[in-house]
């Protein structure tokens, strides 16, 4: 907690009723999911630093109790300026941006009620994976 006070209010915080444990728990089984994952290995050093920074921070300014649908979109602000203190370079904090704004879109596209809601959903990640990959 001394290097992320950033951290403390996810402790004890809870989610909505679809999850079993506090924000900052959820957190870190995120981060052991991911880090125990066959493909994780794949990646070079540089993308699992980004992953699993990027898994510790997805839901820093996730609101308590509640289903929080901005929380990905301002948590992306957030987390890129705390991860200043990890010293990332312009493409890793790019691809952490874009990994915190992102990390909900599977749920957005999945629950998108029209046709267009989920062309307009679809285009927007679209356009920020491919801004992130020409950046590469």
């Amino acid at each position: 907690m001394e290097v992320l006070p950033e951290l403390r209010p996810m402790i004890g915080k809870q989610q909505h009723k679809t999850h079993d444990f506090d924000v900052f728990k959820h957190s870190l089984k995120v981060m052991q999911k991911i880090s125990q994952n066959s493909d994780f290995e794949k990646l070079n050093e540089s993308d699992k630093k980004v992953m699993l920074l990027g898994a510790l921070l997805h839901d820093i300014t996730k609101k308590e109790g509640k289903t929080d649908k901005t929380h990905a979109q301002e948590g992306s602000f957030d987390a890129f300026f705390i991860a200043k203190k990890f010293q990332l370079t312009k493409n890793e904090e790019l691809k952490f941006y874009t990994l915190i704004r992102n990390h909900e879109w599977l749920e957005k596209v999945n629950k998108s009620g029209s046709e267009e809601q989920l062309t307009k959903q679809l285009q927007s990640v679209a356009y920020d994976l491919h801004t992130l990959i020409l950046k590469r």
